[in-house]
């Protein structure tokens, strides 16, 4: 029998990972400081994510692919296919792969004019 990942919830946030940081400890504008806000603001955004794996083939990351899209109202959608075993990857293997794939911001559902576009 396969070994299977620990159920989270589908709708989530993100994990802190350096609920430490905060952006006033670093100067007003500085790289620090932005950082630390996408942080925060990472933590706060509802997400969706959907895993499909194959367990019955040894796991191929340089096959897997990932589609990141946010909604209107902020959340990500995380649609994650794995070509092999997906119990192969930790929880933050998996969350490394997935954030290395760019969000993308469809513009067709906002409601701006033409003229704006």
């Amino acid at each position: 029998m396969a070994k299977r990942r620990k159920s989270t919830s589908a709708i989530g946030k993100f994990p802190p990972r350096h609920a430490s940081i905060r952006p006033e400890e670093f100067p007003v504008g500085s790289a620090q400081s932005r950082a630390a806000v996408r942080e925060l603001l990472m933590q706060s955004q509802k997400r969706i994510q959907l895993i499909f794996a194959c367990p019955e083939e040894p796991l191929n990351l340089g096959e897997s692919r990932c589609f990141r899209s946010a909604c209107p109202d902020g959340t990500i959608i995380e649609v994650v296919e794995l070509a092999g075993n997906g119990a192969e990857l930790s929880e933050s293997e998996l969350e490394k792969f997935i954030l290395r794939h760019p969000i993308v911001y469809d513009r067709s559902r906002n409601t701006y004019p033409q003229s704006y576009e």
